[in-house]
């Protein structure tokens, strides 16, 4: 019984002994287990800690820029024409969380936007509906080069080096590969451009994720979906273990082979889950990055000044919409509008070819903007000021949790113009209601002023060359390119590439209907074909068959500047200069007169008086008064005879250069003026060596291509077409000949030096090496032989009937040089220049600077758009004072008489109109430049509308000079305008001396502040704080939650 008692407690003992064991093991491989976990998080949170907190501050941690505030332009009495103001900034900045969510939080943005009227930032240069570029340029080498630009740094060269040279790599290219690559880049089209950019943004691939997510999930919730979907998973080969990584490898594994399309279409799966228009949206913001990314971290723009109550609910949606957030960013305003827009300029992205210039000034040209004209151009670097930084810490969301550091920015200085605001909306406004009036009246006496669309109107302080007021017509309002979704796409081709085919239909249609001489001219040909003619297809652009040229000026371009720019001849505004010459020259006495007939007929020359009316005993005065064309081309004949200045050639310009109206060689042909600018130049021998032969070149290059000369029909030679413009695929060496041949023709036309004899060698030449010329002659040989084959008095060898062929083409080269040469050499262009006609072209500018000149008894100002640069707190840093050019040493007795004659133009002449009445006295000169009366007619332009003038008569304090394209005669329509001008001018001593006086214009100037949602005022120096704009809760409170304790972060400089 014991033994037995003893044996079971040895088994109990046993067990239970078994029993520990167990638990002793267990226990051992738990306490392992968390060794290994300890160890583990010892490692990374003490071993690597350092490196894993540098990884998330490089994560977390951004420098930010900071945009300072662009400096003001105001005028001359403290006006602002240009400001910075704040508004609110919507941008998205990429992190991981946002990058994963960025279609569906985009697609949300997009209807925000759009349901509250806001629009997004878009400068991308690839449009839809239809696929075409659109670069701010009409200039076709420029356009190429943006193109091309474009492309690569899109990373497209890479592609298409890797489709033609597959077996180079980059560092192996030659330039002729280069050259291949960049011709095959302008080959791809836009559309091709945006299918790749779908690919490389991965926009497609997001499509495809929405189809086939949709797919496989719709499968997988049918009866025995489940397994269906399994046994999808093995036979092609899944091997991914979550549902993401199933999805994808099952799509591309059925893709190739071909099978998913079919299941798609089974299912009837949508599969344009994108819009082309949203497709695009997603390409703006994805390119922006992709851009933003080769410079520094910065948040990407997608709406600027947008609305308050815009602003308050992406706020309040910040959870749903990561990377979003709403930001104060200054935003530069033109409270005036359309106020000064031709001399005040406007911003711009910095386009791809400028990138490398603007690089290496300090910007970023993937967001910053740029002064592409006017003052804003001019003076940029002034305006720009320095940008700041901010060191922040973001969140998963892509938004600041807090700030670490910053650098301030530094706002741009004032730029203080000599612009009287009040001046400058007068000759707007004026200058805009003369061009109506002239529209209206369709026909004004002897011309159609119908097109009357154009002009400029410039007003100049005499006695310091300060600019008070300069119009310009059609004018834009700069708010519409400083505020990133202001210009439409409409608006910009408007501004940028206008169409012309549907704006010649309408011109042309007009036309037609109130001109009898358009209508013969055009006989019976349909609107179209007259559009191909005065708007022709632009054939400098390969394969074009929609942009094309206004080649006759005819479309009013509103970022041209007509005061600067305008290159019109003065027509009768240069009579003054032509009676100083004379008068200075003693080729015509103050008070001497003589009979003016009709007609001028000295040297075969046809000059007619206006009307054809001839006029007796004239004197300066009544010359200048009643514009007697007879009387200056006698002053013309009678200084070209006195042989002095470049044999007589040069006696006008002479000195109209003193008077600023061109520049002889060697001076720099400028007024002064700060902006862009064309100097247009007076008749000189050598100016008409360069006009006449490079006219009868470009003709002659015409007559040689189609193998004929300059002679009439019944004498003319015919000979086998010569092409001497190099044409795609002429070899280097063709191209050299072909140079060689043109230059030696144009030095012909100007000098006659070498003879013909060197000509004819070139084309002999060209023969022999230009393939095009020489398989044209072999044909024309085998059409001769052919025709002539039986008459052996026509047999002739193939060497001898190239020399003949050569020998005509140089007989109508020869015809050419003289018939250019003879012109060149002919006294005949000095009577057209003494009535401001043949060669004499000016801007309005430089004419209202020779009228200023003059009535200051002889002071040329350096004319000038700007007073003074100040700092932030009004003081003055530089001051731009009066600077005179030249002193013109004249006569007072020349002085005297000129003036009283343009006295005479007022009071009895063609200026009397609006002007006689006028309480004070003043002079005036008026002018109607034609262009070609046969031309006019027959593409509807008329003659130039040019006004020059100047007041108080006695000490004359401003000038004005005007000029209407297709404005007939400057009396009516400078006239008009320089009323109104002198009203707003005079106004305080009109008030004092004719108390009753009630003006004829009252234009106010209106400014447009009242409509922005955030005023000055708030500008605080912290341009990025958006506190004022947190609505009431913290959506990411717990994000945002951190210990104020920063001593862990040293910033360089704290």
């Amino acid at each position: 019984m014991i033994r037995r008692f003893r044996k079971r407690k040895n088994f109990i003992t046993k067990r239970k002994n078994n029993k520990f064991d167990r638990y002793v093991a267990l226990t051992i491989v738990m306490i392992f287990i968390f060794s290994m976990i300890l160890t583990r998080l010892t490692y990374l949170q003490v071993v690597k800690a350092e490196e894993y907190r540098e990884l998330t501050s490089k994560k977390s941690i951004r420098n930010i820029p900071i945009t300072p505030p662009r400096g003001n332009i105001i005028d001359c009495k403290g006006k602002v024409l240009a400001e910075s103001s704040q508004g609110y900034t919507l941008t998205f900045t990429e992190t991981d969380e946002s990058k994963e969510n960025f279609f569906p939080t985009m697609l949300k943005v997009f209807k925000i936007l759009e349901e509250n009227s806001e629009v997004q930032q878009d400068a991308f240069e690839l449009k839809i509906n239809p696929f075409r570029f659109e670069f701010n340029t009409d200039n076709e080498k420029a356009r190429k080069a943006i193109e091309l630009r474009f492309k690569k740094d899109r990373g497209m060269d890479e592609k298409v080096a890797k489709e033609l040279f597959k077996e180079k790599n980059k560092e192996e290219l030659t330039d002729e590969d280069k050259a291949k690559i960049n011709e095959a880049l302008l080959k791809k089209t836009p559309e091709e451009t945006f299918n790749y950019l779908l690919d490389l943004y991965k926009i497609n691939d997001e499509e495809t994720k929405e189809i086939y997510t949709e797919l496989f999930n719709k499968i997988r919730k049918e009866p025995n979906g489940e397994s269906r979907f399994s046994e999808y998973l093995k036979t092609y080969d899944v091997k991914g273990k979550n549902q993401k990584d199933q999805y994808n490898q099952l799509y591309k594994n059925m893709n190739k082979e071909n099978a998913f399309d079919q299941l798609v279409n089974s299912y009837k799966i949508n599969t344009k889950r994108f819009s082309l228009e949203e497709k695009r949206k997603f390409m703006v913001v994805k390119d922006a990055i992709k851009l933003q990314s080769f410079y520094s971290f910065k948040p990407v723009v997608i709406a600027s000044n947008i609305k308050r109550n815009t602003a308050f609910i992406f706020m309040q949606q910040y959870e749903e919409l990561p990377g979003i957030e709403v930001t104060v960013e200054p935003i530069r305003v033109y409270p005036y509008n359309e106020v000064g827009s031709g001399f005040l300029g406007y911003l711009s992205k910095i386009n791809s070819s400028q990138k490398e210039k603007y690089e290496e000034k300090g910007y970023d040209p993937s967001s910053d903007y740029i002064g592409s004209s006017g003052i804003e151009s001019a003076f940029e670097s002034t305006l720009r000021g320095s940008k700041g930084t901010k060191i922040v810490q973001i969140n998963k969301y892509g938004r600041i949790m807090r700030e670490l550091g910053r650098k301030e920015p530094y706002p741009g200085k004032t730029v203080q113009l000599t612009i009287d605001a009040e001046l400058q909306n007068i000759a707007e406004q004026s200058l805009r209601e003369s061009m109506k009036i002239l529209q209206g009246e369709g026909r004004h006496g002897d011309v159609d002023t119908t097109n009357a669309t154009r002009g400029a109107a410039v007003v100049v302080d005499v006695k310091t060359g300060k600019i008070l007021a300069m119009a310009s017509e059609p004018g834009f309002d700069p708010n519409y390119f400083a505020v990133p979704g202001k210009l439409t796409p409409e608006l910009q081709r408007q501004f940028f590439q206008p169409d012309l085919a549907s704006f010649g239909r309408q011109y042309v249609t007009k036309l037609l209907r109130r001109s009898y001489e358009a209508n013969k001219a055009y006989g019976g040909k349909s609107i179209d074909e007259i559009v191909d003619t005065l708007f022709p297809i632009d054939k400098s652009i390969a394969n074009n068959k929609t942009i094309r040229q206004d080649y006759y000026d005819l479309y009013p371009k509103p970022l041209y500047n007509y005061a600067t720019c305008t290159l019109a001849p003065p027509g009768s505004t240069f009579k003054p200069l032509t009676a100083v010459a004379g008068l200075e020259e003693n080729v015509i006495q103050p008070y001497e007169t003589f009979d003016c007939p009709s007609v001028f007929t000295k040297n075969k020359y046809n000059g007619k008086n206006f009307l054809g009316k001839p006029f007796p005993h004239v004197s300066v005065t009544k010359a200048l008064e009643q514009s007697i064309n007879y009387f200056f081309f006698e002053i013309g004949d009678r200084l070209y005879k006195q042989k002095k200045y470049n044999d007589g050639f040069d006696a006008l310009a002479h000195y109209a250069w003193k008077f600023g109206l061109g520049a002889p060689k060697g001076v720099k042909p400028a007024t002064g003026i700060e902006i862009n600018e064309k100097f247009g130049q007076v008749y000189n021998l050598e100016s008409g060596r360069k006009i006449f032969s490079s006219l009868y070149m470009n003709s002659l290059v015409d007559l040689l291509s189609k193998g004929t000369d300059t002679r009439t029909p019944n004498y003319r030679v015919h000979y086998i077409g010569i092409n001497i413009n190099d044409v795609s695929g002429d070899s280097d060496e063709v191209k050299i000949i072909k140079s060689n041949l043109r230059n030696e023709i144009i030095e012909e036309i100007k000098y006659k030096k070498n003879g013909i004899s060197n000509i004819k060698n070139m084309l002999v030449e060209l023969s022999e090496k230009d393939p095009i010329l020489k398989a044209k002659y072999d044909s024309g040989y085998d059409e001769y032989v052919n025709k002539y084959s039986g008459d052996s008095r026509k047999k002739m060898s193939k060497e001898k009937y190239i020399s003949d062929q050569i020998e005509q083409a140089t007989l109508a080269i020869s015809y050419s040089i003289d018939d250019g040469n003879f012109n060149i050499n002919n006294q005949n262009n000095v009577y057209d220049a003494s009535i401001g006609q043949g060669t004499n072209q000016f801007t309005p500018v430089q004419l209202v600077n020779y009228i200023a000149t003059f009535v200051n008894g002889g002071n040329r100002y350096k004319v000038h758009l700007v007073d003074s640069i100040l700092d932030q707190d009004g003081n003055k840093v530089k001051e731009f004072k009066p600077e005179v050019i030249e002193k013109v040493n004249l006569k007072q007795s020349t002085i005297d008489i000129v003036k009283a004659g343009m006295r005479d133009v007022v009071n009895e002449g063609t200026a009397r109109g609006y002007l006689k009445s006028f309480p004070i006295s003043n002079g005036a000169k008026t002018g109607s430049a034609t262009i070609s009366t046969k031309l006019q007619d027959l593409i509807g332009r008329s003659s130039y509308g040019v006004f020059i003038g100047f007041a108080p008569f006695d000490d004359p304090e401003i000038a004005i000079c005007t000029i209407v394209f297709d404005g007939g005669h400057g009396g009516e329509s400078g006239g008009l305008v320089a009323r109104a001008i002198y009203e707003r001018y005079f106004k305080e001593r009109l008030e004092k001396e004719c108390p009753g006086y009630k003006p004829m214009f009252n234009y106010e100037l209106k400014s447009n502040k009242e409509n922005s949602d955030i005023k000055k005022d708030n500008i605080d120096k912290n341009l990025e704080s958006n506190n004022e704009l947190q609505p009431e809760g913290n959506i990411d409170k717990k994000e945002n939650e951190q210990p104020q304790n920063q001593s862990e972060i040293k910033i360089d400089g704290q």
